[in-house]
């Protein structure tokens, strides 16, 4: 099933959107990650983005936590549906590969409001991992690893990675790490993926440190310039990939075409089952 979503975005929220697909991409096609990481002072592992990502979170959480009903976006919708289809269990054990602080945890323990026990392990940088750890509660839990992620529970229900994939140094090797890990159910999200088969293409993308984490900048934190890789893998590649071991349920369009060099670029979101 192919669900497409662009018709339902608004403006506001397409901006918001679109910085995953950032029109300010370096017009440079590097020749490995660490080549353009060196454009890039820190990238990722920036102590201040993990300050930015912290706080926000802090506030999107007691938001969140206080909504009845909740308000969803499209965005939120999905990981919602997700959500939903693993209800009927007694426990959620979910891994989610490159959750910032927590975000995703917050919005589904408050979806579920206790149905069933939720356990959630975030896969992070150092720092990342570092401030989110100040938000464990004996649920959420913050990890530098995906392997030590899985090892510390007895299955995996839910393997999720939300906008991502793009940024770590080797993409592929990490979407082998998610595979490997025989969750039941993937869920892989705002992924910029090459619709030509044209091999990877490795530049910089440039966003503002309020562009990254959920909600808004909190009151008397500098908003600034934060630079980092971003590698853009094809679609065909990812999908045989996936197909290895899973069987696609759902596959959304995100929509929000760019070009880069005249290559195509759209936003996927990947639901599968384990065969």
């Amino acid at each position: 099933m192919t669900i497409n979503f662009k018709g339902f975005i608004s403006k506001t929220l397409a901006q918001t959107v679109r910085r995953y697909i950032n029109t300010e991409l370096l017009p440079t096609n590097f020749s490995s990650y660490n080549e353009a990481l060196l454009q890039c002072h820190t990238g990722y592992s920036n102590d201040y983005l993990a300050d930015v990502v912290y706080e926000k979170t802090k506030c999107w959480r007691d938001k969140v936590y206080s909504q009845k009903p909740l308000m969803a976006d499209y965005a939120i919708s999905r990981q919602l549906l997700i959500i939903s289809v693993l209800s009927k269990k007694k426990i959620l054990r979910v891994v989610d590969f490159g959750g910032g602080c927590g975000a995703h945890y917050f919005l589904a323990n408050h979806f579920l409001n206790g149905s069933i026990e939720v356990k959630w392990h975030v896969v992070e940088t150092h720092n990342m991992v570092q401030k989110g750890k100040l938000l464990e509660d004996g649920k959420l839990r913050f990890f530098e690893d995906i392997n030590e992620a899985i090892a510390a529970y007895n299955g995996v229900d839910l393997c999720f990675s939300s906008s991502a994939l793009q940024y770590v140094p080797n993409p592929l090797q990490a979407i082998d790490d998610i595979l490997k890990c025989a969750a039941e159910y993937i869920f892989l999200t705002r992924l910029p993926l090459l619709e030509h088969n044209i091999g990877q293409i490795i530049t910089i993308q440039t966003s503002n440190y309020s562009g990254n984490g959920p909600g808004q900048l909190p009151d008397g934190m500098k908003d600034g310039i934060v630079r980092y890789p971003i590698t853009l893998l094809e679609k065909d590649l990812l999908e045989s990939k996936i197909r290895e071991r899973y069987e696609e349920l759902i596959i959304f369009e995100e929509g929000l075409t760019h070009y880069f060099k005249g290559a195509k670029i759209n936003s996927f979101g990947y639901l599968a089952k384990i065969f």
